[in-house]
């Protein structure tokens, strides 16, 4: 299993997608949060429940497990929030509860990889969840991809203004006019968010590769050769396709970017530099993240 951790806007749901078009390999979206939402779409056109991928995993689960297929989602997806990253990091190596998320975990990943799949790459980006495979899943690789706070910012930026509106803990906001507590609050979210990655990477440092979002962009042949070194996965296929402009196919993914039920995409970097952002909220973010700039390589 491969995740990919980071924060909103960060690019992981475009990292999966690239890696998901390697043979052997599965980009599920974002695993967990989507197993939640099972009266809605993946990315093949169906609704989840009626997607044979997702309802052949599904049988395969509540036949194997002892746990219904819903009470095991739902442990999952609670498993993941913020709010139970203490206790998650605290959390013995033999805590019974955590053990059976473990065994939850690992029969979802076994389901999906009945047909013949060697990887399952799950870019639920949560760091709590990040946390728990690192201490729980011993054959789990982990990507952390950390994109620079201005330019998520940017993003958010251009959410709010064309009325889409922004997630915060879960929730969706959509403010009319004012835009700097937004900002702000996603400025601080991402300081929060590096400050508790460098406290999960302590956990197993082996585990994890660290990709800046800016590196993939201008470089991807380049970055998508150290994911294929630290996981093992063969990336000739995606590299080529960026060499000569060809398509990516979106498999069976559920949750993440809604740019991922397009079910193709030609990867674009010109669009990654284009910035909306006032240059005000640029130098805020320079100044109030300058010590985690400098620490993940951003300056």
């Amino acid at each position: 299993m491969v995740y990919i951790a980071g924060r909103g806007h960060s690019g992981t749901t475009l990292l999966g997608a690239l890696l998901g078009s390697a043979p052997g390999v599965f980009d599920t979206g974002e695993l967990i949060s989507g197993l939640r939402r099972y009266d809605g779409k993946c990315s093949c056109g169906e609704h989840i429940s009626k997607c044979p991928t997702w309802d052949n995993m599904r049988r395969c689960f509540d036949v194997n497990s002892s746990t219904d297929f819903d009470t095991a989602a739902s442990q999952l997806r609670e498993s993941t929030h913020i709010k139970r990253f203490l206790s998650t990091y605290f959390a013995r190596p033999s805590n019974t509860t955590f053990r059976a998320l473990a065994r939850h975990n690992a029969q979802i990943i076994k389901c999906l990889a009945q047909s013949s799949y060697s990887y399952i790459i799950d870019s639920s980006k949560e760091l709590t969840r990040s946390l728990f495979l690192a201490k729980f899943e011993n054959n789990c690789k982990i990507i952390y991809l950390t994109r620079h706070p201005a330019n998520i910012l940017d993003s958010v930026y251009r959410r709010l203004d064309n009325g889409s509106g922004e997630k915060f803990l879960r929730r969706r906001y959509r403010p009319t006019k004012l835009y700097f507590p937004f900002l702000l609050l996603s400025l601080f979210s991402w300081i929060a968010g590096h400050a508790l990655f460098l406290l999960t990477y302590r956990q197993r440092p082996a585990a994890f590769l660290i990709i800046r979002y800016e590196d993939l962009i201008l470089d991807p042949v380049n970055e998508l050769t150290r994911i294929e070194n630290f996981t093992g996965i063969d990336l000739e296929r995606a590299k080529n396709n960026i060499r000569h402009g060809h398509h990516f196919d979106i498999g069976c993914t559920i949750a993440g970017n809604a740019f991922r039920h397009n079910k193709q995409f030609c990867f674009n970097p010109k669009k990654a530099h284009i910035r909306h952002l006032p240059k005000r909220y640029t130098f805020l973010a320079a100044f109030f993240a300058f010590p985690f700039l400098k620490k993940f390589g951003h300056i």
